[in-house]
């Protein structure tokens, strides 16, 4: 969230976007400035967002249950796809099966299944359907995408670009077919920490591969910081505990080309083209949130739930936090090209995502009218949003929602 600096060329306008007459709908024009940056890249800043959704994202379908069939009863939902027909694939990491449904909601096949074989799964973590209709699976066990058809019957392995594991896989393919992963990279070697407050920070690179060539790319992107606290464990290691309520690096692919990125304390997003130079920054008068006293007690409890030796150091923990929360945490462009941002809210509140076109341009605000898990990314295909919400007795259930018109 650094600011940059402003050319002089600075000029107001009144950006018109017509809405409908939902709850909260905002006025017919923002205050928006845009401005001529040194290095060419365009700066917009609007002077305020609504803090009321333009439109609400209602559920009109849902899949899983408590009790049922095998296939309507998940354990561990990692990815959520849709192809042009509606049909709903579902990975669950557990079984390590990927259960398809009609649009409907009703079971049509499971895919995969555990195993090294052709079309079978080992620790798969995310899906992605491509434009000509192959399901991709990215697979850390196997460090591979695998590309499947529709049966199930797989096309292609191909290598990661960057060797890695996560929870849940970031989806990121561009139009020309090549994958993308972030791979950070400390100036220095990392050495063993000693106990309290552990401060890194580290150059991002975006690496990629193309299926069909082989070809390896990279794309400096920025840098990222972080700050934990390092506990030692009684039964030896150490424990990394992230300081709470600090920003977190968000980094969200344009299949067309190019990065958008934020820190997240402040509202303030960066597009880098494909050479990673900036071509245009969003800012928005957004106000952080208070870190309250709580708010700290809450992450206290949390930890000492786990383990109630962990008092002390949860305490020195929260102690390093902010005094106000990051101002968004997550974004992500969807298969229409619209920027998704979503703002960091009061505890218990929906999440409310702000819609932006390629060129800054506001489009509007949604709030689910259901609380998906705070962790999952949406998937956005044919005018639907498939959302990840937790259950009765928290098991993982799909939500799909139509998105209402913006403009």
């Amino acid at each position: 969230m650094t600011c940059l600096s402003r050319l002089v060329s600075a000029f107001v306008v009144l950006m018109p976007f017509l809405f409908g007459c939902e709850p909260g709908a905002p006025p017919s024009s923002l205050d928006v400035t845009r401005e001529s940056l040194p290095n060419g890249a365009t700066l917009v800043r609007y002077a305020s967002l609504t803090h009321q959704p333009t439109a609400t994202l209602e559920a009109d379908l849902t899949i899983g249950s408590l009790e049922g069939e095998s296939w309507e009863v998940f354990g561990d939902v990692r990815g959520i796809e849709a192809d042009p027909d509606g049909s709903i694939y579902v990975l669950d990491f557990q079984s390590r099966e990927i259960q398809v449904f009609d649009s409907e909601g009703s079971h049509l096949r499971t895919l995969g299944g555990p195993g090294d074989g052709p079309g079978e799964l080992t620790a798969a973590n995310g899906l992605l359907m491509d434009p000509e209709g192959i399901l991709w699976v990215n697979d850390h066990g196997k460090m591979r995408f695998l590309g499947l058809d529709s049966d199930g019957t797989e096309l292609a392995r191909i290598p990661f670009p960057v060797q890695s594991y996560g929870f849940i896989w970031e989806r990121m393919r561009d139009r020309e077919g090549r994958f993308w992963m972030a791979a950070p990279q400390r100036d220095a070697p990392m050495t063993r920490p000693g106990e309290g407050l552990y401060e890194s920070e580290a150059r991002v690179h975006m690496k990629s591969i193309h299926p069909e060539t082989g070809a390896v790319d990279s794309v400096h992107v920025g840098r990222t910081r972080s700050r934990s606290f390092v506990v030692p464990m009684s039964a030896g290691g150490q424990a990394f505990f992230p300081v709470p309520f600090d920003s977190r690096r968000a980094i969200g692919l344009d299949p067309e080309g190019g990065f958008w990125r934020s820190q997240g304390e402040e509202y303030h997003i960066t597009r880098l083209d494909a050479r990673g130079d900036t071509t245009l920054v969003i800012e928005a008068a957004v106000p952080r949130l208070p870190v309250t006293a709580s708010d700290r007690e809450w992450v206290v409890e949390r930890m000492t739930e786990q383990d109630p030796g962990l008092d002390g150091p949860a305490r020195e923990l929260v102690a390093l936090a902010p005094d106000r929360r990051p101002a968004l945490d997550q974004l992500f462009v969807d298969d229409e090209g619209r920027l998704w941002v979503r703002r960091v809210r009061e505890e218990g509140a929906p999440p409310l995502y702000d819609l932006f076109d390629g060129g800054g341009g506001y489009l509007g605000s949604l709030e689910t009218s259901f609380h998906p898990h705070t962790y999952w990314v949406p998937t956005v295909r044919g005018g639907h949003a498939y959302f990840l919400v937790p259950g009765e007795l928290d098991v993982p259930t799909v939500v799909r929602a139509p998105i209402p018109p913006l403009r």
